[in-house]
């Protein structure tokens, strides 16, 4: 019985109400030559184990085993911004709408009360409140860096 192992990355993604995934075979971990959907904000890697077996001797049925083997959860954005300097850019930020700036602002709020220092400015435009540890994907053009939350 052979055991074939496939890798995959799931991108998380803005959704209606609730974040999305978005799940992709990929032949590596490396984040450097990674298809990254536009719009996400997060990335996992997991394994999934696949075999085939026998029904009774007459035919080969595969079996897939759950997600294993989960990597950290990588943050995606552009540029990491400490609190003041997210105030500041939301301050400087031409068309942003009433309720996106309420959220920035609600966002602020909850990062002093968690006292948090930083967030990520995603790609797409909103920032992600980011803990002490937390990996972080930086994207710029075609340049990508991996950075850990200090």
């Amino acid at each position: 019985m052979s055991v074939t192992k496939k890798t995959y990355a799931e991108f998380t993604v803005p959704g209606l109400l609730f974040p999305e995934t978005e799940v992709a075979e990929v032949k590596s971990r490396d984040v450097q030559n990674l298809r990254i959907p536009e719009r996400a904000y997060g990335l996992r890697f997991f394994d999934i184990l696949i075999t085939q077996v026998s029904d009774n001797g007459t035919k080969k049925v595969e079996a897939e085993s759950n997600p294993i083997n989960h990597s950290r959860y990588y943050n995606i954005g552009v540029r990491i911004y400490t609190k003041k300097e997210m105030a500041d850019e939301t301050v400087k930020e031409k068309g942003l709408s009433k309720d996106a700036r309420e959220s920035r602002e609600r966002m602020m709020g909850e990062m002093s009360d968690d006292k948090l220092k930083r967030a990520l400015k995603c790609r797409y435009g909103g920032f992600v409140k980011l803990e002490k540890g937390e990996l972080v994907l930086l994207l710029s053009g075609k340049k990508r860096e991996v950075v850990k939350v200090d």
